[in-house]
Order: C-alpha cells, then structure tokens, then sequence
C-alpha cells in the first residue's frame, strides 16, 4: 500500500488557486448532498487528549477516506509532535488505497476553505495567526490578490 509523507503531500497538492476551486466545488456538493461527511467522532485518550475520526466520501467521484487526528498533550515531554494525523483514502469499493501524513493536507485544506468563503464577500481581510496556519492562510489570501 502506498504511503505518502507530508513532503510528498506537499509536492502533489495543487497550487492555492486551484485548491480554493476544488473546495469551493467540495463545498457545493456538500451543500447538495452529493458529497457527505459526519461529525467528528471523538475520543479521549490522556487528560486533555483526544482523538477525532473523519470520514467523507463523495460517490459520484469515486472518493472515500477518513482523517485521523490525535491531539496527546504528554507527548511535549517526550519531544513529540502534540498533534499527529493520518488520512486513509479507500477506493469505491471500501480497499484502502493509501495512506498519508495530514498535516500537509490539513494545512491547505483549511486555508482553502477561508479562500472559497472570500468568494462570498468583497470586503478587506484581516486574519491573525502564527505557525502552520498563518502561512497556509497567507498563501491563499496572496495568490487570490486579497493582501492588503
């Protein structure tokens, strides 16, 4: 089975343009039943850790697959990342078809979202952020011409 680290997550990932198109279209077909997704399933594995399940699929584009997110604040005293991720993408038949690191993945999936919203409103932009996500958010908000 094919596994894909989140540097190769990063080189097969559209550019921030095109992300903002495939979610503004992901977001329609949730809108209209064509693509669904569940609420997050939780469960608490440490005091203040949990993990959450994911699933989506959108049949009529062969798409099925779950994230997986694990939040383990007791890993900081070890030297381990404190949140972990894996997504399962699974072919229209339920086989598991690959696996790949999230982080990547969740990055631009969550700064696409904010970029496909910008669509709605013509307004100036403001975000305030640090890390992973301010990049993310900065490379979307740039390619759509919305840095002020």
């Amino acid at each position: 089975m094919l596994h894909l680290s989140d540097d190769q997550v990063r080189d097969l990932l559209p550019d921030p343009v095109r992300a903002v198109e495939l979610m503004r279209e992901t977001l329609l077909a949730l809108a209209d039943g064509a693509a669904s997704v569940t609420p997050k399933s939780q469960v608490v594995h440490e005091e203040g850790g949990f993990a959450n399940a994911m699933p989506a699929a959108w049949p009529e584009r062969g798409l099925l697959g779950m994230k997986w997110v694990t939040l383990t604040p007791s890993n900081r005293d070890h030297g381990l990342p404190m949140i972990g991720g894996l997504m399962v993408l699974s072919g229209a038949d339920g086989t598991t078809r690959a696996t790949m690191d999230a982080a990547e993945l969740t990055a631009q999936r969550t700064a696409a979202v904010t970029g496909a919203s910008l669509a709605l409103d013509d307004r100036p932009v403001t975000f305030f952020g640090t890390g992973v996500q301010a990049r993310s958010h900065a490379r979307v908000i740039e390619a759509l011409g919305r840095a002020r």
